[in-house]
């Protein structure tokens, strides 16, 4: 059974920071990429949440303390679950994402409440659960998705009682955000009750609900054993499936440490396992059976591999996997390379980098390290939550979620 709660929100003081927008930001793992730190002042949340060898979990800890105690950052007084709306460029246009931000509790894994779709690795969650030491507050609130065919929640946030003060303001990449805290008790209440009978997805921050299991568990072999605790919980923005805003890109594949032989090598093993097509113009959709495009070396060309007759491809997944992790385009391409790996043709070091701009992607074969790139068409959404239903896990950061859920637009505080 889902948790889910109000909590005294801390948020910026516009008295004292001026207006929200300018000051939030992307989760760290986000505002750590090329070209992103530049953009944020030391007044952006990413001060203190960002992670990276110049700002390590004290220097952040101490700088949420200062705004804290400068008034720079308030306390809301009552409980409240925050109405979001976040309006954000997609194409040739504008979409907006309706969720809510609450305090969910905490459940293993093994619990089947909360889902994850991805595997994580130590190295991050380590990093995440020092901070979250450090700091003692969710400063990024995780991403969850549940289902709401019958517009249930939907509803019921759409007549959400107007008693909060509704602020607005635009970030620094073209989004604009509107925050309304909800206090009514009843309203609150009704809340709760509905998401109950709901499972939760996690869509982004798999590591940093790791860590905050690790602090949780904790706190509980130090004696927090009460299950109202702070630490018992954890933030989240919660989305519903169906909601026009949620959005999810794939990661394109690089093959990277391959050998000079590889880019024959795949194309010769992707014609035993696909229909091999000359590609041309737009990338077909994976309704159509199309798996992926494999951009080669200027000399070897760009591919469409489709599915065959009987789909035989499938057969380069685990076995052990469900069917709709096997139904994935990035498993059928993670079966190809480990299957050219069988061969012997892949150098002992080649390895599968995602990338998320495609773009991006095919430049590191073009001018870079890489040997083969492999474009692939969107996941689906009802396929990743079947993943995630199935018990399985996909590659670490084989989706990409967006827009992500902005930290510092609403903080929960661990330390009371």
């Amino acid at each position: 059974m889902a948790d889910v709660r109000p909590l005294r929100g801390v948020r910026f003081s516009a008295a004292r920071s001026g207006p929200v927008g300018p000051l939030i930001a992307p989760p760290y793992d986000v505002a750590a990429g090329p070209g992103s730190v530049s953009e944020f002042s030391i007044r952006h949340i990413e001060g203190v949440d960002l992670g990276n060898g110049a700002d390590n979990h004290r220097v952040a800890a101490e700088r949420y303390r200062d705004w804290r105690g400068r008034g720079v950052l308030v306390r809301d007084p009552e409980p409240a679950i925050y109405v979001h709306r976040h309006e954000f460029p997609h194409g040739a246009g504008r979409v907006t994402r309706t969720g809510v931000l609450a305090r969910v509790r905490l459940r293993d894994w093994a619990d089947r409440v909360i889902l994850p779709h991805e595997l994580t690795n130590p190295g991050p969650r380590e990093e995440r659960l020092g901070r979250l030491r450090a700091v003692e507050a969710n400063l990024s609130p995780l991403y969850f998705l549940y289902r709401d065919p019958e517009g249930l929640i939907r509803d019921l946030v759409a007549g959400a009682p107007d008693r909060g003060v509704e602020e607005s303001g635009a970030d620094h990449m073209g989004g604009m955000h509107s925050l309304r805290p909800i206090v009514d008790s009843a309203w609150l209440t009704r809340l709760t009750e509905v998401f109950a009978d709901r499972t939760l997805f996690v869509a982004d921050g798999h590591h940093r609900y790791e860590a905050a299991l690790a602090y949780r568990n904790a706190c509980r072999e130090d004696g927090r054993t009460d299950s109202e605790a702070p630490s018992e919980f954890v933030l989240a923005l919660l989305a519903a499936v169906e909601d026009p805003g949620v959005l999810v890109r794939p990661t394109h594949r690089v093959l990277v440490g391959a050998g000079g032989e590889a880019p024959d090598a795949l194309l010769a093993m992707a014609r035993v396992w696909f229909d091999v097509r000359t590609a041309t113009g737009t990338m077909p959709g994976a309704d159509d059976g199309f798996v992926a495009r494999l951009a080669l070396p200027v000399d070897s060309g760009t591919w469409d591999l489709f599915a065959l007759p009987g789909r035989p491809h499938l057969d380069l997944a685990a076995r052990e996997r469900g069917a709709a992790w096997r139904s994935l385009a990035v498993s059928g391409v993670e079966g190809l390379v480990d299957a050219m790996r069988g061969t012997g043709r892949l150098a002992e070091g080649a390895r599968l980098v995602p990338i998320v701009d495609a773009g991006e992607a095919v430049r590191h074969v073009e001018s870079g390290p890489g040997q083969a790139v492999f474009l692939l068409p969107e996941p689906g959404l009802d396929r990743l939550l079947a993943v995630a239903e199935e018990g399985d896990l996909l590659p670490a950061k084989s989706t990409w979620f967006e827009p992500k859920a902005p930290a510092g637009l609403v903080i929960n505080e661990l330390s009371d």
